[in-house]
């Protein structure tokens, strides 16, 4: 038989795990805050005003979960940016791979040469640090940006395969 419990349990349930109930312009959400100046907030819909409403709290703590793990996630990206250290080394590969950065999309570009007109590929700041500090964290850049142009090469052959195969299906 499932446990329910309340607004203000759920409200106390997540402070304790360094989330504050806020009501923004959009809805209510659960914000989490760091220490080093991060912030992240999660609309929470499914949340609404009547305080006497109960809620399954296996769900509840489900929900919990996904927002802890996906906070501290986006935290370590954060603070792997905010060191410089880091970041002169993730540019430094990256102009040694031939890559340039675009600062308003916060984005590596990788051209053939410099002066193409066309990417080989694209990728956000982000997410190659989310690579390097968790599935490849073995690896060096050199290595991930190696698999990235892999990958799109791959991925622009595959397609051109499908396109040329439409066009024969015509």
């Amino acid at each position: 038989m499932p446990t329910y419990i309340k607004k203000d349990a759920i409200k106390r349930l997540f402070e304790t795990n360094g989330f504050t109930l806020m009501e923004l312009d959009t809805g209510p959400a659960f914000v989490f805050k760091s220490k080093s100046g991060f912030s992240m907030e999660f609309p929470v819909k499914w949340l609404d005003e009547d305080p006497d409403r109960n809620y399954e709290l296996a769900q509840v703590r489900h929900v919990l979960t996904n927002m802890t793990a996906s906070a501290k996630k986006e935290n370590k990206i954060f603070s792997f940016t905010m060191n410089k250290k880091n970041m002169d080394e993730l540019f430094h590969a990256a102009k040694e791979y031939g890559m340039t950065y675009d600062p308003d999309a916060r984005m590596l570009i990788c051209k053939k040469t410099p002066k193409s007109r066309t990417a080989i590929f694209t990728v956000e700041i982000d997410y190659i640090v989310a690579l390097k500090i968790d599935t490849c964290n073995d690896m060096s850049y050199k290595e991930i940006f190696d698999a990235l142009k892999e990958s799109a090469e791959h991925d622009k052959i595959k397609s051109a395969k499908e396109n040329k195969e439409k066009k024969e299906a015509k």
